[in-house]
């Protein structure tokens, strides 16, 4: 199809500004003030929502494991053979949950030693001192660490924030490079500011920011390719309302509330390229103007590369036919994009610390002639850093579990309706004290197998005397009865109403009894 004819740039402008409106895209379109620390909030929050609920999940599957591992050990032989593979599911579950617990415990006392190590060799090595920014009654002074060499993973700082290597004297060498990633151009990053904060400006160097976990990324990243996506299918409204192709309207409609998926993505993105490659001039120009330097679309791009430092190459392929249709959108390849998104945080970094002076976010250090600390995000890359509590790596460690702790439920409940093996309420018998000390570090929880959540008993051994079963004392009769289930409680009536087995007539129970062996 030949491209449509030239439409004044009014017409479209008009048409793109209807629905940013109507889709509340301006921040996402025309930018805003807001903050990356407040962009990550709710992301943030519900992360740690779900690693706090994951903590409960493993408590749960402890308190399982316990009670089943004591009863297994009480069980009726043969009897439990069909729940071996159940139980040992569990068993490999628990097993994986004391094991991470212990690695999050050892790496808390290595980062502690590390700290008591550094305090004492190097007590005046690792300090901090005070620059002043700004001239006049408008100055203010910023914290600025004076070396690297201590245990604080980018001192202590938390993802996102910015960093600023701060030179006390001019550099000779004004253009000496920065490399802060691996993968880009060494930049060396400079705002231009009023003459008279010339020197400030020198003396300080963007670095980039402090890595975030890559869950958040990855969390982001789902919201970023929505938005994307409505830019992108936002412009394709206004080519089908200047095209003659009727058919380019319904093949480019994207909601956000649908399910993304790759397939999804790639016909999305193959519509869209078609609708680009047959608009006139005019049209594609107009789009590289609301995309090229879009905050979304640049952040997307930053996005996909902190991603891929973080450990996940893969995700750059996922993204594929994204990243190829803005490349053709924007004119500019992927990298070129990254570039720009770095220098338009080292923009607004510089902002905030020379003229707003917001240091709550800022990382700002010094280098020592001794120190191999000019690449500052190599720097801390090594092993060493890995046990601060702040490092991506140990900001969400707890398992899922749900799965494991849904089979343990369903078993708890199938042996609460078989008649063959023991209760576990019969193997959850012990004195109050043994419980208490065997759940000092458990929480309180209510009663109901369903859940499992009565509280673990130690095992109590049954003997057999006379081939009869010794009852037990009132007291844990007592106790023992006010902790059934319904079920179990079904099940305890049936056994009582059975006919007690009559001497010299062979029962399964009476033969069982006779070999010395009991249930």
């Amino acid at each position: 199809m030949q491209p449509t004819g030239t439409v004044q740039p009014s017409v479209m402008e008009q048409s793109w500004r209807q629905y940013v409106s109507a889709h509340g895209l301006e921040p996402a379109v025309v930018g805003s003030d807001e903050s990356e620390q407040i962009r990550y909030a709710a992301i943030q929050e519900r992360l740690a929502q779900a690693e706090e609920q994951r903590k409960e999940d493993e408590d749960a599957l402890l308190r399982h494991h316990r009670l089943l591992s004591r009863w297994q050990s009480g069980g009726k032989g043969a009897d439990i053979g069909s729940y071996m593979p159940r139980l040992r599911r569990i068993a490999r579950a628990a097993e994986g949950i004391e094991t991470s617990r212990d690695l999050r415990q050892e790496a808390a006392q290595r980062h502690e030693s590390l700290q008591e190590y550094c305090e004492r060799e190097w007590p005046r090595f690792y300090r901090k001192t005070r620059v002043r920014i700004g001239h006049g009654l408008e100055s203010v002074e910023a914290v600025v660490s004076t070396s690297q060499y201590n245990a604080a993973y980018y001192g202590s700082h938390q993802g996102g924030d910015y960093i600023f290597r701060h030179v006390p004297e001019v550099l000779e060498d004004d253009g000496q490079a920065i490399s802060w990633s691996s993968d880009l151009a060494k930049v060396r990053f400079a705002a231009a500011i009023g003459e008279n904060e010339a020197d400030v400006e020198r003396s300080f160097v963007y670095c980039g920011q402090v890595p975030r976990p890559l869950r958040e990324y990855l969390k982001r990243l789902h919201v970023v390719v929505l938005e994307v996506m409505q830019i992108l299918s936002g412009i394709s409204s206004v080519f089908s309302e200047i095209s003659d192709d009727a058919s380019m309207a319904p093949t480019m409609v994207f909601r956000p509330d649908r399910q993304l998926s790759g397939p999804m993505l790639a016909d999305f993105c193959s519509s869209w390229s078609h609708a680009l490659h047959t608009a006139n001039p005019v049209t594609v120009e107009w789009a590289r103007t609301k995309l090229r330097d879009g905050p979304r679309v640049l952040e997307f791009a930053q996005l996909l590369h902190r991603i891929r430092t973080a450990g996940l190459p893969e995700a750059t392929g996922s993204m594929w036919p994204l990243i190829v249709t803005l490349e053709k959108a924007t004119g500019r390849t992927f990298f070129e994009m990254i570039d720009a998104a770095d220098l338009e945080a080292a923009r607004k970094a510089k902002r905030l610390l020379l003229h707003e002076k917001r240091f709550e976010h800022m990382f700002l250090y010094q280098t020592r002639e001794d120190e191999n600390t000019m690449d500052i995000h190599k720097f801390y890359t090594d092993d060493v850093y890995r046990d601060a509590p702040n490092h991506p790596d140990r900001v969400y460690t707890r398992l899922d579990v749900r799965e494991a702790l849904e089979v343990a439920e369903g078993l708890c409940h199938d042996i609460e309706l078989d008649d063959r093996v023991a209760d576990l309420t019969e193997s959850d018998a012990s004195d109050p004290e043994d419980t208490e000390q065997a759940l000092s570090d458990s929480e309180p929880f209510d009663v109901g197998l369903d859940r499992l959540l009565h509280p673990r008993r130690k095992e109590s051994s049954v003997h057999v005397e006379d081939h009869r079963e010794r009852r037990p004392s009132k007291r844990r009769r007592e106790k023992t009865l006010s902790r059934e289930t319904p079920v179990s409680k079904k099940k305890r009536k049936r056994r009582e109403t059975r006919s007690p087995p009559v001497p010299g007539v062979a029962t399964p129970d009476s033969n069982n009894a006779d070999t010395g062996t009991s249930d």
